[in-house]
């Protein structure tokens, strides 16, 4: 029979999976996004960037209570736990407001537009690169809450793992932007037509 601490342990790996899953799915529409070649196929993408949205919270509730009830009982004050906790926080905090502001400036984008071809106004919003950087800032961060998890750092070391896998996820996504995207290719398309 499982301990109660096993049970709290299960239940917090589920919501990490869980937070990848909807990681991946939001990642995915944003892709999906910047490949649309009809207004119609990004709401399409925009949909489906709701499941995740909604799969945010439950995998944070379940991250973060049974990682309470592990922290209070065996792991109380120790760095990589403080840090996982202010990690997780912050990433749930810069998702709300980067992430969905972002998506909220693209759909009011797509509305406003007819059925056919992407306007320009929302090709822009697609272009710019805060919500690639921060999905994958946050993504590979969270890669480094994971690492804390695994090797239990010192304070030096968790901060030194959540800082630069952040940085690093960062960097990633500033460097995909870079690459010439569908959404760059056709605005070229137009301009010069």
């Amino acid at each position: 029979m499982a301990t109660l601490y096993q049970l709290a342990l299960y239940v917090h790996i589920l919501g990490v999976l869980l937070l990848f899953v909807a990681v991946g799915a939001e990642s995915l529409a944003v892709w999906g996004m910047g490949r649309a070649q009809t207004v119609g196929d990004m709401r399409l993408w925009l949909r489906s960037a709701r499941g995740p949205e909604k799969l945010f919270p439950l995998a944070g509730a379940l991250i973060l209570v049974a990682g309470l009830y592990m922290a209070i009982r065996t792991w109380h004050g120790t760095p990589w736990v403080v840090l996982g906790f202010l990690g997780l926080i912050g990433f749930s905090v810069a998702g709300a407001v980067v992430n969905g502001r972002r998506f909220k400036a693209v759909e009011k984008a797509a509305n406003a537009g007819g059925a056919g071809a992407i306007p320009n106004a929302v090709r822009r919003e697609l272009a710019n690169p805060t919500l690639r950087i921060s999905l994958w800032a946050m993504s590979v961060g969270a890669l480094g809450i994971v690492y804390m998890m695994v090797v239990k750092p010192d304070w030096i070391g968790s901060i030194a793992a959540l800082v630069v896998a952040s940085i690093l996820g960062a960097l990633i996504g500033a460097l995909i932007g870079q690459r010439r995207s569908p959404v760059a290719a056709s605005e070229e398309r137009m301009a010069a037509q």
